[in-house]
């Protein structure tokens, strides 16, 4: 159980700082947005990093088998349920039905799979 959580905690924490490194230096101006939209996006690095970071002490401490790691996994998860959520809610509430959700929907399902592996873990 401890190594699924550290693992999709792991993956996680890599690919949220990477995304934000390959965002930041696109250029976003011919991108088919709606107003507002870099914005909105750019409004998410700070909590995204944040997450990150939580991910990664998750992964340690579910690695060293620390109780702890319940509650910053939790968090975590939470965490990208949310921002994962306001993604999605955003996207379609702008039109953006065209647009490639699969980012959105596998960091909703990731989260539920963290939220899932350590409640079953908490309950074992």
């Amino acid at each position: 159980m401890t190594i699924g959580i550290a693992a999709l905690s792991l993956l996680w924490a890599v690919i949220i700082p990477a995304y934000w490194a390959m965002w930041l230096r696109g250029d976003h101006a011919g991108d088919a947005h709606p107003p507002g939209y870099v914005a909105h996006e750019r409004a998410f690095l700070l909590p995204d990093l944040t997450l990150a970071l939580l991910l990664w002490v998750t992964a340690i401490l579910a690695l060293r088998g620390a109780g702890a790691m319940m509650v910053t996994g939790l968090t975590a998860g939470g965490m990208m349920l949310f921002l994962g959520l306001i993604d999605l809610s955003y996207d379609l509430a702008q039109g953006a039905r065209g647009r490639d959700y699969a980012g959105d929907v596998l960091l909703v399902g990731s989260a539920c799979a963290l939220v899932g592996l350590i409640a079953a873990g908490a309950v074992a």
